[in-house]
């Protein structure tokens, strides 16, 4: 023989699929594949795409195809299994959320976002607005269509939902989103795909809304006042070092701009340290919408001052700071993995002193962004790198253009010509 032939091989109801090469031996054990392998792959990752099953198979599409076509009864009974497997979880698991979350490809998607480290948090809303979208279409996820789907988030986006508003749980964002991770991570669908389709992965209608928001020195004076009194309140369900923590926190990501969740999950046992007595610099894990992200987080002068004088208070440490910081485990504490509680704290706080805010604690992070960017005279890229954005697109979206005066500042010291001195400080 010249030519490598296909072969098969039947013992018993066992269909054997391989190769024989010119010298009659058999291939690497990793292309060979009987039908029962083939029928436990289909039920295994709930699909009969040759793509997803050769990974499965740990062999290749060709093979997967070559298979299906000279077995078209095996994979007639596929088809069936599917059915089966379908109509049953269909009837079993829509009824109820968490009859839903025992869905065997629901479960391995919330297993890979855990991977990439998103909160527990996001993974479930997550998980909610599949199931949403779910009972909308009285459809199971492994039935439901890219075109199904995107049909339905194309109607919120454009707010035609059959010139109604889409039923409770339906949110343009927050479909997109599941959709998009669900139909990319099990189906094997493309991004591009999606995108064509509408879903695409850029910011969501009226993003950056509230990104203008931001606390004046006396605003962010009268929330800690507000906060002081909710937790000396004995009606309330907080202590003095709720307030402790909450203000340090809400110094914390003014001065670094890190988000709500690495704020709060901050723990010094998973943190890189550089410690010197002027600058502490710590490595957090940003579980943000993407999640896994990491950033150096850098406190110097008086943002570094307030830090220790608040670890010295609360976790009565007064020599000795740089030796025993590391041993602590939580930063805070009491908010440690209860990001809901911090912004109910927030939120209470605000309202008690009469300072309307919509978003009581990402605003300290919008607030540094538009500080930062005045005091560093529009140093976008300096602005991204402190405070944890990819790029600078969002920064010049969301928080302003350089306005004419830095703009000729920074041409008059390219030209060698005399240049203002402004002196601007990002100061709580």
């Amino acid at each position: 023989m010249t030519e490598s032939l296909v072969s098969q091989i039947v013992i018993g109801d066992s269909v054997g699929f391989f190769k024989i090469e010119q010298n009659g031996k058999g291939c690497s054990n990793k292309e060979a594949f009987d039908k029962t392998e083939y029928l436990e792959a289909v039920k295994k990752r709930l699909t009969s795409s040759p793509s997803i099953l050769s990974t499965e198979l740990g062999t290749s599409r060709r093979s997967v195809y070559r298979f299906m076509k000279r077995y078209p009864d095996v994979v007639a009974e596929a088809k069936e299994v599917l059915k089966q497997i379908g109509e049953a979880e269909y009837s079993i698991n829509l009824n109820s959320f968490e009859n839903f979350k025992q869905i065997p490809s629901v479960q391995r998607w919330a297993e890979m976002y855990e991977r990439k480290l998103v909160g527990e948090t996001k993974i479930k809303a997550r998980l909610r607005a599949l199931w949403y979208m779910c009972n909308h279409l009285r459809v199971h996820p492994m039935k439901c269509s890219p075109e199904q789907v995107s049909k339905v988030i194309v109607e919120m986006r454009d707010k035609t939902f059959r010139g109604e508003q889409p039923p409770k749980g339906l949110s343009y964002y927050s479909q997109r989103e599941a959709w998009r991770g669900y139909f990319q991570m099990i189906r094997g669908v493309p991004g591009q795909v999606m995108s064509d389709l509408g879903v695409d992965a850029m910011a969501s209608h009226g993003s950056g809304k509230y990104s203008k928001q931001r606390l004046t020195q006396a605003q962010r004076e009268q929330f800690r006042q507000g906060l002081l009194e909710l937790c000396r309140n004995p009606k309330n369900h907080f202590n003095y070092n709720h307030y402790l923590e909450g203000l340090a926190a809400a110094k914390f990501m003014y001065y670094t701009g890190t988000r709500r969740a690495a704020t709060c999950n901050i723990d010094f046992q998973n943190c890189r340290f550089e410690l010197t007595p002027d600058l502490w610099m710590i490595e957090i894990t940003d579980k943000g919408r993407r999640g896994g992200i990491k950033w150096e987080k850098v406190l110097i002068g008086h943002a570094l001052d307030e830090m220790k004088d608040y670890i010295a208070e609360r976790f009565k440490i007064t020599e000795d700071l740089e030796t025993e910081v590391p041993k602590i485990k939580a930063l805070f504490p009491s908010y440690y993995g209860k990001e809901n509680l911090m912004s109910s704290a927030y939120r209470q706080a605000f309202k008690a002193v009469g300072v309307r805010i919509t978003i009581p604690v990402h605003i300290f992070r919008h607030t540094f962004a538009q500080d930062c960017l005045d005091a560093t005279d529009w140093k976008y890229e300096m602005v991204a790198t402190l405070g944890g954005w990819k790029n600078t697109y969002i920064l010049k979206k969301h928080y302003g253009e350089m306005g004419r005066a830095p703009k000729l500042r920074g041409l008059r010291a390219a030209m060698g010509l005399p240049t203002e001195v402004v002196s601007k400080e990002l100061k709580w």
